[in-house]
């Protein structure tokens, strides 16, 4: 990487405020150094985990503004899929980590797609059940459509199975949890479209 964009890549992380003014002052100071290594640099703010790896492959792509949206700092990327993309982020006043869906820009020129990221953004908010994922906040940064949802730390279903499938006990077990929180969204009027292991956690 030249200085040019190595610097670049620095003023960048500086002005995200992503790191402290003690932290930015010594990673300037740390780029100057004539064998400065950029990739080293970049390994080094991970590994004290003052940037996700996420965070710094975006500041490496020049695309270090998409990672604060509002009141929330954007971590790591979780999926996608054709709506959107969700992600894990941490609101910063509260301190709490939020799975962010976020729609995809291409669908917001599709009236249709909008509304229905909409309803399934009210949808969220009507539901309050152990098994189903609480919606926290919906908002808008720029053209940047989104909500927050309760972020689950865990391997989704599908990945589970792939390592190992279930023995019959576990997995009846598992069908009845699914069945209940299926059940408590019907009987709220809601009827989930997508309901696959990757979706399960």
């Amino acid at each position: 990487m030249s200085n040019l964009k190595l610097v670049a890549f620095v003023e960048a992380i500086r002005a995200s405020n992503l790191l402290s003014a003690v932290e930015a002052n010594t990673l300037s100071r740390a780029s100057e150094q004539p064998n400065a290594d950029a990739e080293a640099l970049a390994r080094d703010l991970v590994r004290r985990g003052l940037l996700t790896a996420y965070q710094v492959r975006q500041f490496w792509k020049g695309r270090g503004k998409d990672l604060l949206l509002n009141q929330y700092i954007v971590l790591d990327k979780l999926g996608e899929g054709g709506m959107g993309e969700v992600f894990r982020a941490k609101h910063i006043r509260m301190g709490r980590d939020v799975a962010l869906k976020i729609i995809r820009k291409e669908r917001l020129s599709n009236p249709e797609a909008v509304k229905r990221f909409r309803r399934e953004i009210r949808a969220a908010a009507a539901l309050s059940h152990e098994n189903v994922v609480l919606a926290y906040d919906a908002d808008q940064s720029g053209e940047v459509n989104f909500f927050a949802m309760e972020y689950v730390d865990g391997e989704p279903l599908s990945r589970k199975l792939a390592k190992q499938p279930q023995p019959p006990k576990e997995a009846a077990a598992l069908l009845a949890i699914i069945a209940q929180a299926m059940q408590y969204a019907h009987d709220n009027n809601i009827l989930h479209r997508d309901i696959k292991p990757k979706n399960l956690a």
